[in-house]
């Protein structure tokens, strides 16, 4: 069955300007890091603009499975291998089966509320953010918060980084745009063949 219900809380502007779905594996009260909070900053401020904002994100235990938050949409879904229940102990196979679920949630989503713009936020919901471009047609706009290289200090050597270094090569390369958060993303991503493509974002303001 779909992850996501038959019908959504309305949209606060029933005439807002752009329908904006952001994906992202965190999202308060779950917050590992400052991706989250950066999402959450990013989707509240573009509602307080007047836009249609919903966030698929990680179901935790205690939290609403859906819920309306100063003007965002939040639609939190369940994993698809209920076996892999930590991200910490097996990362790739949960990666795996949260990017499923979220493919599955945003195209029951889209089959009623077909967004504008698809805001994926770093590869662990690339798979998902392609699935759904394919999909819909949605342009697809992608933000690198981090590389795996700059995590890693640049020793590509295990088989996880290995995977997780190509999936974000291949999510830049099918991303109508790509957002970096600094001076330092951008000077990593920057490519020739990206330059028409990489925006770097310093202020919460929506670009058209």
């Amino acid at each position: 069955s779909d992850v996501c219900s038959s019908d959504l809380p309305p949209s606060r502007d029933a005439d807002a300007r752009v329908r904006i779905l952001h994906l992202s594996w965190e999202y308060p009260p779950e917050v590992y890091g400052g991706l989250g909070r950066h999402v959450q900053a990013i989707a509240e401020e573009q509602a307080d603009l007047g836009h249609d904002v919903v966030v698929l994100t990680q179901w935790v235990e205690g939290a609403e499975r859906e819920e309306s938050v100063r003007g965002v949409r939040v639609v939190r879904v369940p994993m698809d291998a209920p076996g892999v229940t930590d991200w910490r102990t097996d990362f790739l196979p949960w990666c795996f089966g949260f990017n499923t679920a979220v493919a599955r949630a945003a195209l029951a989503l889209a089959a009623k509320w077909r967004p504008d713009v698809l805001h994926g936020h770093d590869w662990l919901v690339a798979q998902a953010a392609v699935i759904v471009r394919t999909a819909t047609r949605v342009p697809y706009v992608t933000t690198v918060h981090a590389t795996e290289s700059g995590r890693t200090g640049g020793a590509i050597v295990s088989e996880q980084s290995k995977g997780i270094d190509a999936t974000e090569e291949w999510m830049v390369g099918l991303a109508d745009a790509v957002v970096v958060c600094s001076d330092y993303m951008r000077s990593e991503e920057h490519t020739s063949e990206l330059q028409s493509r990489l925006h770097l974002v310093c202020r919460l303001l929506l670009e058209k």
